[in-house]
Order: structure tokens, then sequence, then C-alpha cells
């Protein structure tokens, strides 16, 4: 009995090339997958019946609008006559900071780049970034000192600033003398 045998061809170029013959195939099934990506688009397709219309605007995803966008907490920080105007972020720092609001902390300038406070307590820096920038005009927390901080110079990038808000006067933090100020919510 004699079994027929298929005889393999030798290597050369038309083995080479057969994975290329493949690739429209490959491009063309990724191509459709793209299309399903899960987005659900603002409008349905001219096509489509009313139904559809009513389920994609059923299962859009919401506009999520946070504290700073919409109603930031407007302070004022009061020291020798002197009245600055801030406003406090959205974050969980921030309203942790706006909860302990009426406080009188003790300001002092530092490095001729920014006015300190130690606070009594550390906030919750929960989604707070390990390290962030200060330009002039921001009110931050500075985790490794436990302080408030009101920058009047860019101060660059370090670790532990978490911005929390901003001031309206940059040369009033400047010009703010040393001594104990009191922070409230602006009413």
């Amino acid at each position: 009995m004699h079994v027929r045998t298929r005889r393999r061809p030798a290597a050369g170029p038309h083995l080479a090339l057969r994975p290329l013959a493949l690739a429209p195939v490959v491009v063309l099934v990724v191509g459709a997958l793209a299309g399903c990506s899960g987005v659900d688009r603002a409008e349905p397709p001219a096509s489509a019946p009313a139904s559809a219309s009513a389920a994609a605007t059923a299962t859009a995803a919401p506009t999520i609008t946070t504290p700073t966008e919409a109603d930031p907490v407007h302070i004022t920080i009061e020291l020798d006559g002197e009245t600055l105007i801030g406003r406090l972020t959205g974050s969980a720092t921030a309203r942790a900071l706006a909860a302990r609001l009426p406080a009188t902390l003790t300001f002092a300038d530092y490095g001729g780049q920014e006015q300190i406070a130690r606070l009594p307590a550390p906030l919750d820096t929960t989604g707070a970034p390990s390290t962030s920038d200060a330009p002039a005009g921001t009110i931050a927390y500075y985790v490794p000192d436990q302080s408030i901080v009101l920058y009047y110079t860019d101060v660059g990038s370090f670790p532990g600033i978490v911005p929390i808000g901003t001031v309206d006067d940059v040369g009033a933090v400047r010009d703010l003398p040393s001594g104990a100020a009191t922070i409230r919510v602006r009413g």
C-alpha cells in the first residue's frame, strides 16, 4: 500500500510573502473592531430610529463640573488691616482647609518668594499630586512642613507642593507683613 504524501515546497520567496498575504485581512478586521469602541455618538445616524436616539441619550456620559469651575470657595486673608481675596479649588485638600475656616495662622516670609504658615494638623491629600509647580499667585499646601503657602514668585516644581487655590493680588502677598492672619470663607 502506497500512501501519497505531499511534498513540502522548498523554502523560497513565496513562503516569506505568505504572512503578508494575510495583512489586508488583518487590517479589515482591526478596522471593523475599531468602530466598536464603545463610545456613544452624540447623534445617532440619520437612518437610526427615534428609539435609538433615546437609548444613545440615556447612555451618554454626563458632563461633570468640579467646584473649581462652577462654584469655587472664596476666601479672605486678613492681616494687619490688609485683606487678600482668594479662591480655593474643589480638591480634597482645599475642601479640608475650607472645613477648618475661620482659622488664625501665623505667616512669615520665606526665601523672598512666599508667605508660609504652619497648620496645627495635616490636611487630607487624597488625589493630590506628589510633585507640582507653584506659579506666582498660587495658594498651596506644602505637605512636608504641614503648611499653607502663598506664593508671590514662581518657584518651579517641587515634591510636596499641592496647589489648592489662587490669590487675586500677588503684590499684596509679597507685601504682607509677618504675623497672625485670619483666613475666612467669604460669604
